[in-house]
């Protein structure tokens, strides 16, 4: 669930204009979600997850006849003492979220005349409280993530989806080293660039037996003219240019790869953001056909020729002594089949 600070639920002081709408995410837990969250961990707990946890977060409850309320009130005390101790609340909501066999978390627990009311749900109801709290953290798919533009995680999905199985692997793995709640960066681009290559690879060099994208990239570049993308551009964007140019900008900038260079560094997150999201979209280019090979090898200005199949024909009688001679005479023919 991710708050509209637009929408028609906005607040009404927004809706008329009379303040800007706020979209400040924060970090950690602020004041106003201290107790809310806790309320929602208490509720949701069991036996079994309060012993876990109390191990995991280094905790000694005192004998009660309500384990439940010993917990939060001793991860309200360690939040009052340290931020750190705010953080503690975030795991041990996470832990829950990612230990739930039975998806308990996910039915409804309010009934109204027999029937399960919409929006009761636990899972429902913590991420309303972290969307109207301002949270930069939300539930999904099993544990807490950072909250990412709805338009953003559906082009993920549906890549994931459709892609490879080795390039799905990597593309989410890349998600979640980027978007979970301790990101790793230098992981994530990594990966992102491995789920390229998972797809392009066996596209551009399939007889290589230790492809890498650097490869890919210097193969495009050396023989343009066996490719064509789907988008037809123009001037500096014709051909496979503009996929050339993203493929080179994703692989120049992990200045992770290596270590011992002058240029070598940890890669920052906003970096890696931006690499999931150009990986996101290289791979729905490869796994959809929007890049292919040529016909016969023909130059990629006369892949969308009407005539083509006669100019196959025609290169195909031709020796390999005039095929160079053939091409330049067909750069005429092109520039007919183009008006």
């Amino acid at each position: 669930m991710t708050l509209d600070p637009d929408g028609p639920d906005a607040p009404f002081s927004v809706r008329i204009g009379a303040r800007l709408p706020d979209r400040q995410l924060w970090e950690g837990i602020p004041d106003w979600l201290l107790d809310p969250l806790l309320d929602w961990l208490e509720k949701n707990l069991d036996r079994w997850l309060i012993r876990q946890l109390t191990l995991r977060l280094r905790l000694s409850l005192p004998e009660s006849d309500s384990p439940k309320r010993s917990l939060r009130d001793a991860l309200a005390q360690r939040a009052r003492e340290s931020d750190s101790g705010r953080w503690d609340i975030l795991d041990a909501i996470d832990f829950l979220c990612q230990n739930d066999p039975d998806a308990d978390l996910a039915l409804p627990t309010v009934m109204i005349a027999g029937h399960p009311v919409s929006g009761s749900e636990p899972l429902t109801i913590l991420n309303r409280l972290l969307a109207n709290g301002g949270s930069a953290y939300l539930y999904r798919k099993g544990r807490l993530e950072r909250r990412v533009d709805d338009t953003a995680v559906a082009a993920f999905e549906r890549t994931a989806a459709t892609a490879s199985d080795e390039a799905s692997m990597h593309l989410r793995r890349a998600w979640s080293a980027t978007y979970g709640r301790d990101p790793e960066p230098s992981r994530g681009y990594g990966d992102a660039v491995r789920a390229v290559e998972a797809v392009a690879c066996p596209l551009v060099l399939p007889d290589d037996p230790k492809p890498t994208l650097g490869k890919v990239i210097a193969r495009l570049r050396e023989r343009p003219d066996e490719w064509n993308l789907i988008l037809p551009g123009e001037r500096d964007a014709t051909g496979i240019t503009p996929m050339l140019l993203m493929l080179q900008l994703l692989w120049t900038a992990q200045r992770s790869r290596h270590a011992g260079g002058p240029d070598t560094r940890d890669q920052l997150l906003a970096e890696t953001e931006a690499a999931v999201s150009l990986a996101v979209t290289l791979v729905q280019w490869f796994s959809s056909g929007f890049i292919q090979r040529n016909e016969e090898g023909l130059p990629n200005s006369l892949s969308h020729c009407p005539s083509r199949v006669i100019m196959i024909e025609a290169f195909k009688r031709l020796t390999f002594k005039r095929q160079a001679s053939w091409f330049q005479t067909a750069i005429l023919v092109t520039g007919k089949c183009h008006n």
